[in-house]
């Protein structure tokens, strides 16, 4: 699979080989939606929280006598049914995770990643690097190659003052290769790999 190498003033320069199991895989939606999915939940913080009503404060003492009211019986104030009353079925803290096994989490990587080399959407960039963390220095260097929602993957070891430059904007996202997602490479409308985390991810992933 080659996957076009592009330099920092958007010219193509030549062609990355990549393997076809990582970037030319079949596409599988249902593996795409259940990552997407657990991402968002694992972002919900899980702290909405209702009370009952036996955590509702008063209701100690009955509302009304038992009979000649002509009314239902009641035995507290704090019912679900009073206003001011507990919450049936409420929220209550909790944790919104889940787990997916390995290889199901690989498969909807390698369908995000070949469904976006399928629509011409990720280019390889050749020389994106920078000496010193510059917010504009590093939008520079990427501005003739990115779009509205540009998501950049770097090599931390190799590109590391390029991630911390664009920690600083939201005009793209750059992520490490080895924290690659697909909630993020199917959210951006282009995907820009530096050449060294393009052999991180063949390294990692072969």
């Amino acid at each position: 699979m080659n996957i076009p190498v592009y330099n920092t003033n958007g010219d193509k320069v030549k062609d990355y080989s990549a393997p076809d199991h990582i970037f030319n895989a079949e596409r599988h939606e249902v593996a795409e939606y259940y990552s997407v999915l657990q991402r968002l939940a694992g972002l919900r913080r899980g702290t909405a929280s209702t009370k009952t009503k036996s955590e509702v404060r008063g209701g100690g003492r009955k509302p009304f006598r038992q009979k000649g009211t002509g009314r239902a019986r009641q035995g507290q104030s704090t019912s679900p049914i009073n206003p001011g009353g507990g919450i049936t079925f409420g929220p209550k803290p909790r944790s919104y995770d889940f787990s997916l096994n390995r290889k199901f989490r690989r498969l909807a990587l390698f369908s995000a990643l070949s469904s976006k080399v399928g629509s011409g959407e990720i280019r390889v960039i050749e020389g994106l690097k920078i000496e010193e963390p510059k917010t504009k220095k590093a939008l520079e260097l990427i501005s003739k190659n990115m779009v509205h929602k540009t998501l950049v993957i770097y090599d931390p070891s190799e590109n590391g003052e390029l991630g911390l430059a664009l920690a600083n904007t939201t005009e793209a996202i750059a992520i490490p290769y080895n924290f690659l997602n697909v909630y993020d490479i199917l959210n951006s409308q282009r995907v820009l790999v530096t050449t060294e985390a393009a052999d991180g991810i063949k390294e990692v992933w072969s």
